[in-house]
């Protein structure tokens, strides 16, 4: 039987660039190659645990926007039911943006629209759930 995991968390979408040095403060910099993968704490836990062979079903928000598909659809690929993900209109996904120097990594990451609440976890122990694990990157 496999295990039942609950998600709540993030998903983002991280927008690396490489560059040779990190700008210092009003540098302009020009980076070498630019790539983005999925990303977020939390849909980076329920493709791990999907990929161990629990049954995972992912909490979170995204936009009503492109990257918000390219998410949404990265997850079921990997297994993730995606069921109680918020598709908010008007709002971006979030995205981490991700500067790579020779020496290592500086970033930033906007506020993103995930939101949850009691109520959501309520719903998520009333729809027939009665062994889960719960993992969550923030409370």
């Amino acid at each position: 039987m496999k295990r039942r995991v609950l998600v709540f968390g993030s998903i983002n979408t991280d927008l690396v660039t490489y560059v040779d040095a990190l700008p210092t403060a009003g540098e302009t910099v020009t980076g070498g190659k630019f790539m983005s993968f999925p990303g977020g704490k939390g849909a980076n836990q329920a493709v791990a645990a999907a990929r161990a062979g629990a049954e995972v079903e992912m909490f979170g928000c995204l936009g009503n926007d492109s990257l918000g598909r390219e998410r949404m659809m990265s997850l079921k690929n990997a297994g993730v039911s995606t069921r109680s993900i918020t598709v908010k209109a008007g709002v971006h996904s979030g995205i981490a943006q991700i500067i790579v120097d020779k020496k290592g990594v500086g970033g930033f990451e906007p506020p993103t629209p995930w939101s949850y609440t009691p109520s959501n976890i309520l719903e998520a122990f009333l729809s027939g759930l009665t062994k889960l694990t719960i993992i969550g990157d923030s409370v």
